[in-house]
């Protein structure tokens, strides 16, 4: 029985994540502090949700081309 190489601990962001995580927080910032846990879990989902509207798009492209 063969050992599989362990996961690496973490692994590297892709190019353009530090910029876009930065100005998820600025914004978030800008919400009162009673709101925010609320405002950035609602803002999360949206972001799942589109990422995951955009990917079923690109799917359909590739299938249809």
């Amino acid at each position: 029985m063969a050992l599989s190489a362990p996961a690496p601990a973490r692994q590297r962001a892709p190019r353009g994540s530090r910029t876009v995580s930065q100005a998820f927080f600025a914004a978030l910032d800008s919400i009162p502090e009673a709101r925010r846990e609320e405002v950035a879990k609602a803002a999360q989902a949206a972001i799942k949700e589109e990422l995951k509207l955009l990917q079923r798009k690109r799917a359909a492209a590739t299938r249809g081309a």
